[in-house]
């Protein structure tokens, strides 16, 4: 007598599998690319795919992109919910601020997050959250940029200062990127937020704001996340892996550094008013996510 099918109204966990062997094992046929229909009969009988799916969804939740978030400790998670809590009530100021960052623009992408067997309401969870690595490229160009409701400063290309030590990004570097990206279109009227990367917070930096009539906002540690111009440049990244297919046949030479240059003009020029506004208008909902999560991290 054949096996019956267990009863789909059945828990998954009255299928009298051990559920670890079964995903290692879903996890190996995957891998090797076992066709679709195949049945694994070494349980004891004929168990589908729409079976291993629902024991392992049960146990072990579904399979996500791992998610990958800077650390946080249980002060700034603290100083994250009150400073959250604080905006709420004054969103609309938050709203007209200027929003600004740098970032590393490559001529390849980083290596693709791994996947991870997670329930949809432990996706976010400090526990299960990796920390974020980044893989190298051959070639990199720090940029500055800003946004806010309706607009987006020009893209403005870092210059390492060869005064320091390390000839890295100093203070001078981003003071340089201010000057020419920053004052011709700060009208005076709108806060400014950088985050407190040390050469936003040094003193000289600091000094150089006060003395260009600069407001800035207090900005919470570690958070990326409240920041809606993370995304414009994920959207400045994708642009250009759309309009520049080829560039990551670039060398690290001053030729191609050039035309790398000219395609990160390119595609931060086709980032639309509207892409910026609906970011901008994200934050009342950046701000609810990151006070539910009590100042943990956020799906943004």
């Amino acid at each position: 007598m054949s096996q019956q099918r267990p009863d789909v109204h059945q828990p998954p966990s009255s299928i009298f599998i051990n559920a670890g062997k079964l995903t290692e094992l879903w996890i190996k046929n995957l891998n090797l690319g076992v066709p679709g229909n195949s049945r694994f009969s070494r349980f004891g009988g004929e168990i589908s795919r729409t079976t291993i799916r629902r024991v392992i969804r049960y146990h072990y939740g579904r399979k996500w992109r791992a998610m990958q978030r800077i650390p946080l400790s249980r002060e700034t998670a603290r100083q994250r919910l009150l400073w959250c809590q604080a905006w709420k009530e004054d969103i609309e100021e938050l709203l007209e601020t200027i929003f600004s960052d740098e970032s590393s623009v490559q001529s390849q992408p980083n290596y693709k997050r791994g996947w991870v067997f997670r329930k949809p309401h432990e996706k976010f969870m400090k526990e299960l959250v990796n920390v974020t690595v980044h893989g190298k490229s051959r070639l990199s160009i720090m940029v500055w940029g800003a946004i806010w409701r309706g607009g987006k400063s020009d893209i403005i290309v870092m210059i390492r200062d060869q005064t320091a030590r390390r000839r890295g990004y100093t203070s001078l570097s981003y003071q340089q990127a201010l000057e020419e990206g920053l004052l011709p279109i700060y009208e005076g009227f709108r806060q400014f937020q950088q985050d407190n990367a040390r050469i936003h917070t040094s003193e000289s930096t600091t000094t150089w704001l006060l003395e260009h009539g600069i407001s800035w906002i207090d900005w919470p540690a570690h958070s990326p996340d409240l920041n809606p111009i993370e995304h414009i440049w994920k959207q400045l990244k994708l642009n250009i892996r759309k309009m520049f297919p080829y560039l990551n046949l670039l060398k690290n030479n001053e030729v191609d550094k050039a035309k790398l240059i000219k395609c990160i003009k390119l595609a931060w020029a086709a980032i639309t008013p509207e892409q910026i506004n609906r970011l901008i208008d994200s934050l009342p909902r950046r701000l609810d996510a990151c006070i539910r999560a009590r100042g943990w991290y956020t799906k943004y």
